[in-house]
């Protein structure tokens, strides 16, 4: 299964069918009594927003991650991730973007906390590819508005930029940085506040009942039971499944730059500079001074996120 059909297939509200609970699971939700115990895995934005979308259905849940939920080593980790809507071709993906703006406004405003800043997007090449051009006609079809830009307008719009080889541009205006780290730390205390329980330690699968599991073992010894568990586990799942998952998921590894900005220059910081991408790389403007961010696309196929 490829992350396309995984998508299509995952397409749904959240609950039975995307979560391996069943019906009467679910509907037991609405009472208190009967609620179901589930563990999950792993802190990051699938296992930290999973965990909080469990526990408001009603559910005892514990969030587990062997390092913490925020931290430097997850996937989802880092200090900026981007937001867009555009994805080539890819409706799916775009539709699917288009609904987390509205949901990720709606938590922001529930939690109090900036979590999203609203950058732009430009999309570089030396000229008009399939690519660029699915992109903008797909924008276009579903709704969001996005600006067609010659190099001398990208000169004139933003004149610290050097778009020398790059004839052409596509600016999303609506695409946005979400403050990655600061989010999961956010939706971990949210999940607390709201009776969840976070754990930090390493946990492997434990006993089963026939093709059941019903409890994970800690580093220390530890026994975790629960009725469901729900490994969200990123880089790691290949080590917890070897057989069933060993030779099926490769752990690329990608570097990360952030630059630092001159004292006093803001050319390249927020709100003054826009995402930016083209075929070997990707960035952001400077958020929170962490600084000018560039982000290789290729680099090692295999890594190992503990080390």
């Amino acid at each position: 299964m490829n992350r396309r059909t995984f998508l299509k297939a995952a397409s749904v509200p959240l609950g039975a069918s995307a979560l391996g609970l069943d019906a009467r699971a679910i509907a037991s939700a609405t009472q208190p009594a009967q609620r179901s115990a589930v563990v999950v895995v792993g802190g990051g934005a699938f296992g930290a927003w999973t965990a909080l979308h469990l526990r408001e259905m009603g559910h005892a849940v514990t969030l587990l991650d062997a390092y913490g939920p925020g931290n430097s080593r997850a996937t989802s980790g880092d200090e900026t991730r981007q937001i867009r809507c555009g994805y080539g071709d890819r409706e799916l993906y775009s539709r699917s973007a288009l609904r987390a703006f509205t949901a990720w406004k709606s938590r922001q405003e529930e939690f109090g906390v900036p979590l999203m800043m609203e950058t732009g997007r430009l999309q570089l090449a030396p000229d008009w590819t399939p690519s660029l051009r699915a992109t903008q006609a797909t924008l276009t079809k579903i709704g969001v508005k996005t600006e067609a830009m010659t190099q001398d307008d990208m000169r004139k719009r933003y004149p610290q930029m050097n778009p020398e080889g790059m004839g052409v541009g596509l600016l999303e205006p609506g695409a946005s940085v979400l403050r990655a780290k600061q989010a999961i730390l956010t939706v971990a205390a949210a999940f607390k506040r709201k009776g969840g329980t976070v754990t930090v330690a390493r946990a492997t699968p434990g006993r089963a009942a026939g093709r059941r599991l019903t409890d994970l073992e800690t580093a220390g010894g530890d026994r975790i039971a629960a009725q469901q568990f729900v490994f969200a586990c990123g880089p790691w799942l290949p080590r917890l499944f070897p057989t069933l998952l060993g030779h099926r998921i490769q752990v690329p590894g990608r570097d990360v730059l952030y630059f630092g900005t001159p004292a006093g220059d803001t050319r390249f910081t927020f709100p003054n500079f826009p995402n930016y991408s083209e075929d070997r790389c990707y960035g952001f403007s400077n958020i929170d001074e962490r600084g000018f961010k560039v982000c290789a696309t290729s680099g090692s196929t295999s890594f190992d996120p503990d080390t």
